[in-house]
C-alpha cells in the first residue's frame, strides 16, 4: 500500500511542480511569416523624364527581413523597405498599417512573399517584391 501512495504523491507533485514541455511553445499565428526573403525588386516610373521625381524603370534585388510587431496582428518589414503591416490570416493577404502618403498590399503564399507599394495618386511610382524565404 506504501508504495502505492508514493506514486500517488509523486503524480500529483508532478502536475504542479513540472512544466508542461508545451507551455512556452508559442501559437503565434504570425511565426510561419517570420524570416528573410530574398526579393527581386521591380521599379516602375511613369513621371514624365522632366519631372524632379523621375528614374528610369530598373529591377533590382533585396533582402527583406519580416518580424514581429507589438501589435498581434502587425508584421514589420525591414531591408529594402521599412514599413508596418497588418495581415489578413484567412487568406495571408496585408495592406500597409503605417505608411503615409503611399500605398501597400500584399500577400503571403507558401515561402514566399509578394508586395506592391505605390504612391499616390495614380499609381505614378511603384515597387513590386517578388520573394523567397531563404531562412
Amino acid at each position: 500500500m506504501k508504495h502505492r501512495e508514493i506514486i500517488i504523491a509523486f503524480l500529483i507533485c508532478s502536475i504542479f511542480f513540472f512544466p508542461s514541455c508545451n507551455e512556452n511553445e508559442s501559437n503565434d499565428p504570425r511565426d510561419p511569416f517570420i524570416g528573410s526573403y530574398n526579393c527581386k525588386v521591380t521599379y516602375e516610373n511613369h513621371l514624365e523624364p522632366g519631372h524632379f521625381l523621375y528614374k528610369p524603370d530598373t529591377i533590382y534585388f533585396t533582402t527583406l527581413i519580416v518580424s514581429k510587431h507589438e501589435i498581434a496582428s502587425f508584421l514589420e518589414i525591414t531591408g529594402g523597405t521599412h514599413v508596418q503591416i497588418e495581415i489578413n490570416f484567412h487568406d495571408f493577404t496585408f495592406n500597409g498599417a503605417d505608411y503615409p502618403g503611399q500605398r501597400l498590399w500584399g500577400r503571403f503564399l507558401d515561402d514566399s512573399i509578394f508586395m506592391n507599394t505605390f504612391m499616390t495618386p495614380a499609381a505614378l511610382i511603384s515597387w513590386t517584391y517578388e520573394g523567397k524565404k531563404i531562412n
